[in-house]
């Protein structure tokens, strides 16, 4: 998640997931959170020259309405909980 970038980076993967993103996930993620968080995500990919990007999701409701720009490709999964 782009938009949480930074955000105790400096833990242990399960601590980091388990305390802080998960919650934060929890909190604040919506649609619009995913759509605005991808499109920072790839105006930083552009911008350092990358044109592709893979991800997995959990909701198909992001895919709605994709933020995907001219230039920019995604191969997108779906996470079946």
């Amino acid at each position: 998640m782009d938009s949480c970038a930074g955000l105790a980076d400096d833990l242990p993967l399960m601590e980091w997931l388990q305390k802080h993103i998960w919650p934060a996930e929890a909190k604040h993620v919506s649609a619009q959170f995913v759509y605005d968080g991808t499109l920072i995500a790839c105006a930083e990919m552009l911008r350092g020259g990358t044109t592709c990007s893979t991800t997995c999701i959990s909701t198909r409701k992001p895919l709605q309405r994709p933020p995907w720009r001219p230039g920019m490709r995604a191969a997108i999964g779906l996470i079946q909980p």
